[in-house]
């Protein structure tokens, strides 16, 4: 009888984990979608959350192991009450995550059922799933757009905090792409005594905030409006080089004189060892058909239009596992 080694076992152990890693988001994902948070975040006993959910105990207790095992909950004598990172999971916390949750635990994951096909014709597989292409699809569905923008808002919020002190902006600073304007939030918490403008698809207007202008319109055909700095923040990683030609040349016909483009992205290394952001590349791929960029592919797409001068300036910025890269333009 051929017996596998220990190290093999080892091996399998931990391939079984990946495999079956989905498991442990889609019971996260349903605890939310029960409430569990919701219920538990005043503190509760297990007997009330029974009755709460209207379940067999059985039930209830499988979720809650789920819960215990990642540190979401804490229990004894009976009451359960919620860590703080449980609370990020509750709805009406400041900072929830409950967006994120049904984003990636939704639409996200029902699309990466097709992801063979995605890798094979280099195409979007989201339309196999859902009939359209994501951002038509995005827009017809009103709670699927308010879970997909409140979720940006918070990672923008945590992602480009560090980045505001590297930061060089005129006098008027328009953000492309701005979505809940979660950006230009920080910025004018930061450095208050600038004009703020936030420019998305017309769709967006209900997202305006307080002391920003919104500007609705089509960055593919619709005029820019005119600024000193233009803000890109992960917006090229969303299309190819053609389509990332024509927004870059409509952001050069909006900008003021002397004025410059921040284009802030997080480029993938070429080197296999340097694997972040190794799935978000493949879920680029899934979603909208795109791909993530190394930092000579951003360098030769800045360079294909005639009106650039010059990369005046890069600078890289690490936060926890990411490398973001704030390339400075000017015409």
């Amino acid at each position: 009888m051929n017996l596998p080694s220990k190290n093999e076992i080892q091996n399998i152990r931990s391939l079984t984990s990946i495999i079956t890693s989905y498991w442990n988001s889609q019971s996260l994902y349903a605890a939310v979608d029960l409430g569990l948070f919701d219920y538990i975040k005043n503190e509760i006993t297990f007997d009330d959350l029974v009755k709460q959910l209207d379940f067999n105990k059985k039930t209830v207790v499988m979720l809650l192991k789920i819960l215990t095992k990642y540190e979401l909950i804490t229990h004894s004598n009976q009451n359960l009450k919620l860590t703080k990172k449980g609370e990020l999971l509750t709805s009406d916390h400041p900072f929830s995550m409950v967006p994120a949750t049904y984003v990636f635990c939704t639409n996200h994951y029902l699309a990466w059922l097709n992801v063979t096909d995605a890798l094979i014709t280099s195409q979007e597989v989201f339309s196999k799933t859902h009939t359209q292409k994501f951002f038509p699809w995005l827009l017809s569905n009103e709670v699927a757009k308010n879970y997909y923008y409140n979720a940006l808002n918070l990672y923008a919020l945590i992602d480009y905090l560090p980045i505001m002190p590297s930061l060089e902006l005129g006098s008027t600073i328009i953000d492309i792409g701005c979505g809940k304007m979660g950006l230009l939030q920080l910025l004018k918490y930061h450095y208050p005594d600038k004009k703020y403008l936030g420019y998305d698809l017309p769709e967006l207007k209900n997202y305006e905030q307080t002391g920003i202008e919104f500007h609705g319109g089509y960055f593919f055909k619709d005029q820019i409006p005119n600024a000193d700095t233009i803000i890109l923040s992960r917006i090229l990683h969303d299309w190819d080089d053609s389509d990332s030609s024509i927004i870059l040349q409509n952001c050069i016909l909006a900008l003021n004189p002397k004025g410059n483009i921040i284009i802030i992205e997080a480029p993938i290394s070429e080197n296999l060892d340097h694997n972040w952001g190794a799935t978000l590349d493949i879920n680029m791929r899934v979603m909208i058909g795109g791909s993530e960029r190394n930092t000579l592919e951003f360098n030769e797409l800045f360079l294909r239009g005639e009106c650039f001068s010059k990369l005046i300036d890069e600078r890289v910025i690490n936060i926890d596992c990411a490398v973001f890269r704030i390339f400075i333009i000017i015409c």
